[in-house]
C-alpha cells in the first residue's frame, strides 16, 4: 500500500513505449419506443399495411439496416416488412419504420405479436441492438381462408427391428396426411433417422394411397452397419415437410421406436477431447494487437480427420474473435495435440473475463462422429484503450485533474504531455489490474530520466493499492 501524500512514483524506472488510443465504442445499440399502427386491422377484404416504428441510440451511430425489418407470422407463414428505413434524427439517435403488409391469407382472427428484429440494429463495431417488448396487432378476419394445418396421425415403420450387421437394410416409414384445401406433396427427402451426427434420410414422402386431401405416403430408409452401434433408435416423420397450399405445416406425431441389431466390427466411439487450455491466459490488448494460443487433445481409434475450417473462438456481444484452423503440431491422427491462434487487438472488447470455446463439432472421424464438450478455459482481458482524461479538472494548479480510479492513472502515465500537470486523489484506488499489463511488465512509471515528472500530485490520505511495477 502506498499513501500518495505526494506523487513518489516517478523518474526511477525506464520509459519502455509511448502509446495513444482512440475511443472504443464497447456499448451496444438501444432500441426502445417499438409500436405498430394501426395496431387493429380488418384484413377480411384484402391487404392493408401496418407502419412498425422503432427508437435506436448508440454512441458510435447505428448502421441502417439494409435487410428485412419487422415480421409476424401464423404457424410457419412469416411476413417480413421492409427495410427499417430512418425517418427523423440520425444514426446517434433516430427512429426507424417498417411497412408490414398482410391480406386476408395471412391467417385467422386473432392476437400476434410484430418482431423488430434487433439484429437488424449494429454499430460500427458489430454490436447488435438489445430485444425489445413485441408490439401488439390484433387481427380481423372473416373471409373463408383455410388456416388449419395438415394432420398428420399413423406413423409406422416396417419392420420395426432391423439386424444390419452383414450390410444394409430398408425401413419402410409409413403416415396418412389429411387437409381440407389438400396436403401438397413433399419434394425432399423424408423420414430419417440418426446416431450422433451421422443423419440417414429417406426418400421423398410418396403418395401411394388415398388422395391429397386424404392420403398415405411412404418414405423408405436404407442403414447399413456403417450406421450405429445396436440400440433403439427413433424414427422422425418431418412433419414440415406436409405443407398445404397456404404453406401452413403438419403437427408432429409420436415416433414409432426402431431396434437396430450390429454385431460388426464398425467403430462408433467418437473422438475424445481434453487438456483443452490457452497460452497466455491474461492479454493486455490496450496496445494493440495480442496472440493467444488454444490447444487440445484430440483421441480417436479410427483417427480424426484435421478440421479445415476456423478453430476455437470467443466473443463479446456478437463480436467473434475466431482462431486459426486447428493443426495437428504433437503426435498423429489417433492421438494428437492440435493449435490454433486467436489474435484480438483493443477493438474487440472491454476488460474482463472471456470463455474460449473449442468448438467441438471440428474434430470428427472417418464416420462422421464428432468429439465431445470440454470445460472452457478462461481468458483474462484487460483493454485500457479509449480511456478518457479524468472527469473533473484541467489540470492547472488552481483547477487540478481529479483522480478517483486507475483508469486515471494509467492516463496520466501514457503521454509525457501530460507529466507536468497538477493532480489530486479523490478516493482509494485497487490498483490489481496493474498486474496484467503489458506482458507482465505491470504499470509504466510516471516519470523517467529523460523526461521527468514536474507536475504535482496531492494523494489527499487517500491509498494506491496492488500496484504492480516489473521493469529494468
Amino acid at each position: 500500500m502506498h499513501k500518495c501524500y505526494s506523487f513518489i512514483l516517478i523518474g526511477v524506472l525506464t520509459l519502455l513505449h509511448s502509446y495513444t488510443f482512440a475511443q472504443n465504442d464497447f456499448e451496444a445499440p438501444v432500441l426502445s419506443s417499438f409500436t405498430v399502427s394501426p395496431s387493429t386491422v380488418d384484413i377480411s377484404s384484402g391487404a392493408v399495411s401496418i407502419t412498425a416504428s422503432i427508437r435506436a441510440t448508440d454512441a458510435s451511430g447505428v448502421i441502417t439496416p439494409t435487410s428485412s425489418g419487422a415480421y409476424v407470422y401464423y404457424q410457419g407463414n412469416y411476413v417480413y416488412g421492409s427495410t427499417w428505413t430512418l425517418i427523423d434524427g440520425d444514426r446517434f439517435d433516430g427512429t426507424y419504420e417498417s411497412t408490414i403488409v398482410i391480406d386476408e391469407t395471412f391467417g385467422p382472427s386473432g392476437e400476434y405479436s410484430v418482431n423488430e428484429r434487433y439484429n437488424r440494429f449494429a454499430d460500427p463495431g458489430g454490436y447488435q441492438g438489445n430485444n425489445v417488448n413485441n408490439a401488439e396487432l390484433t387481427v380481423i378476419n372473416n373471409s373463408n381462408a383455410d388456416f388449419e394445418a395438415p394432420v398428420l396421425s399413423s406413423f409406422t415403420i416396417s419392420p420395426s427391428t432391423v439386424d444390419i450387421s452383414s450390410g444394409a437394410v430398408s425401413i419402410t416409414a409409413s403416415i396418412r396426411a389429411t387437409d381440407a384445401s389438400g396436403v401438397i406433396t413433399p419434394t425432399s427427402s423424408g423420414a430419417y433417422v440418426y446416431y450422433q451426427g451421422n443423419y440417414v434420410y429417406g426418400s421423398t414422402w410418396t403418395l401411394i394411397d388415398g388422395d391429397r386431401f386424404d392420403g398415405t405416403y411412404e418414405s423408405t430408409i436404407v442403414i447399413d452397419e456403417t450406421f450405429g452401434p445396436s440400440g433403439e433408435y427413433s424414427v422422425n416423420e418431418r412433419s414440415y415437410r406436409f405443407a398445404d397450399p397456404s404453406g401452413y405445416e403438419g403437427n408432429n406425431v409420436n415416433n414409432p421406436e426402431l431396434t437396430v441389431i450390429n454385431n460388426s466390427n464398425a467403430d462408433f466411439e467418437a473422438p475424445v477431447l481434453s487438456s483443452f487450455t490457452i497460452s497466455p491466459s491474461t492479454v493486455d490488448i490496450s496496445s494493440g494487437a495480442v496472440s493467444i494460443t488454444a490447444s487440445i487433445r484430440a483421441t480417436d481409434a479410427s483417427g480424426v480427420i484435421t478440421p479445415t475450417s476456423t478453430g476455437a473462438f470467443f466473443s463479446y456481444q456478437g463480436n467473434y474473435a475466431n482462431g486459426s484452423t486447428w493443426t495437428l503440431i504433437d503426435g498423429d491422427r489417433f492421438d494428437g495435440t492440435y493449435e490454433s491462434t486467436i489474435v484480438i487487438d483493443e477493438t474487440f472488447g472491454p476488460s474482463g473475463e472471456y470463455s474460449v470455446n473449442e468448438r467441438s463439432y471440428r474434430f470428427a472421424d472417418p464416420s462422421g462422429y464428432e468429439g465431445n464438450n470440454v470445460n472452457n478455459p478462461e481468458l483474462t482481458v484487460v483493454n485500457l484503450a479509449g480511456t478518457i482524461s479524468p472527469s473533473n479538472g484541467d489540470g492547472t494548479e488552481s483547477n487540478p485533474y481529479e483522480i478517483d480510479s486507475f483508469t486515471d492513472l494509467w492516463w496520466i502515465s501514457q503521454d509525457e504531455s501530460r507529466w507536468d500537470k497538477h493532480y489530486i486523489q479523490t478516493a482509494d484506488i485497487d490498483a490489481s489490474i496493474s498486474l496484467n499489463l503489458d506482458y507482465g511488465k505491470g504499470f509504466r512509471p510516471i516519470g523517467n530520466t529523460q523526461t521527468t515528472f514536474t507536475g504535482s500530485y496531492d494523494g489527499k490520505s487517500f491509498s494506491i493499492d496492488n500496484l504492480f511495477i516489473a521493469r529494468e
